[in-house]
Formats: C-alpha cells, structure tokens, sequence
C-alpha cells in the first residue's frame, strides 16, 4: 500500500518544533561534514564516495592490508586476530600519506574507517604512536576529543543530518538507512543518537524502540 507523503507531515513538523539543541563540539562535527558534502557536490540524499574525499589528500595512497608491499603473514594474521579491533591507520612523511585499512571488516564498516583517517588529516591531528606488537598487544598514544571529532565527522559525512531526518520523517528502518547509505547499522543508531533525533525516529516507526547511545560510543 503506498502511503502519502503528507502523512508523515504533522509528527515530522511537532519534531522540528520541539527539536533538541545540539552540543558546540557537534555543531562543529556537523559543520565538518556538511562542508564536505558540499566541496564534493555531493547530495545530502545519497551515499558519500568515499574515494572522492579520499582523493582531496594531496599524494594519498590507499592500501588493503593484505596487498601492503612487504607484509608479513603474522601482520596480517594479527589484525584478522588481537588486532582486529584496529580499523585502519594512516603513515605520514614527506612524500605524502598511506592509509592502510583491515580488509577484513566488512565494507561497509572499511568505509567508516577509512573516513575516520582521512578527518584525522583533514583536520590536522597530530598523529598518534602506534605499536602493532606491545608488551601487552597494540599500544599507542591515544586523545578521546581527537578520535570523537574524527569519528563523529566521518560518520556524519557519510550519514549526513539531513539525509537522516528526512528518512526518519518517512518512517524507514535503521536496516534501510543503513543499505541506502553503505554504513553499518550501528551508525545510523549512533548517528540518531548524536543528532537527538531518537524521538523523530521513534514517533514515525514506534518499532525501532531506539535507546539513547553514550557518546562514549565513539
């Protein structure tokens, strides 16, 4: 049966109304990717190629794992193991940057990943010290704000505030969200969840029963 757009209307105008004021620092987040989407001519309506951003870093190279020049079998079964919670990282000199992904998330989340390092770049974080093999598993240097920001920029270019309020407003599925836009569906919960548009969500399909997320998430 297919419904009228108009249907949605009344909810989707008494959210705009009662809309919740985000954070400074998500301001910013959202800015980011807002500025982003709009460099690349790309819609707030369809999936970010993640190639075109990738490509706006000067003398970037993109690797698989797997494919890295000279890497070892045990590098590779470490990151398919004990490091598999690394998604990927980025190697900067004065020739350029490498970006070396875990080809063995799935590619939705590669994405993700991917995009993280590059808002890292992009927005001129000092990099961390990172050992594969520590003492006691990978170590490395770490910053929270650092990470959220970066995290928070990649998953909001690529989920971006307006494509996720007008599929919320027509009552699609986090699953269909997350299809339309190549992310997992854990960031489209978490990109509801940031944006405090967990009731818009709610009210137009009662069945996701969403609860909010930490922003520890990130």
């Amino acid at each position: 049966m297919t419904q009228s757009a108009t249907e949605y209307q009344p909810k989707n105008e008494r959210h705009r109304r009662n809309r919740q004021r985000l954070s400074e620092s998500q301001v910013s987040i959202e800015r980011h990717a807002m500025r982003l989407r709009s460099d690349l001519r790309v819609s707030d309506f369809v999936a970010l190629p993640h190639d075109a951003a990738l490509a706006r870093i000067p003398n970037c190279e993109v690797w698989a794992l797997k494919n890295l020049p000279g890497v070892k079998f045990e590098t590779v079964n470490h990151f398919r193991t004990d490091g598999f919670h690394i998604g990927a990282f980025a190697i900067r000199d004065a020739a350029g940057v490498m970006i070396v992904f875990n080809d063995a998330h799935p590619p939705n989340a590669v994405r993700v990943n991917l995009m993280e390092e590059f808002f890292h770049i992009w927005l001129g974080h000092r990099p961390d010290i990172l050992s594969v093999y520590g003492e006691h598993g990978s170590l490395r240097t770490h910053d929270a704000a650092k990470e959220h920001e970066a995290y928070g920029c990649a998953i909001a270019a690529l989920l971006p505030y307006a494509g996720l309020e007008a599929s919320l407003a027509r009552g699609s599925h986090v699953d269909l969200i997350a299809e339309r836009f190549a992310v997992p569906a854990l960031v489209v919960e978490q990109r509801i969840a940031a944006t405090k548009l967990g009731d818009l969500a709610n009210s137009t399909n009662p069945q996701l029963a969403l609860t909010p997320i930490a922003e520890s998430a990130y």
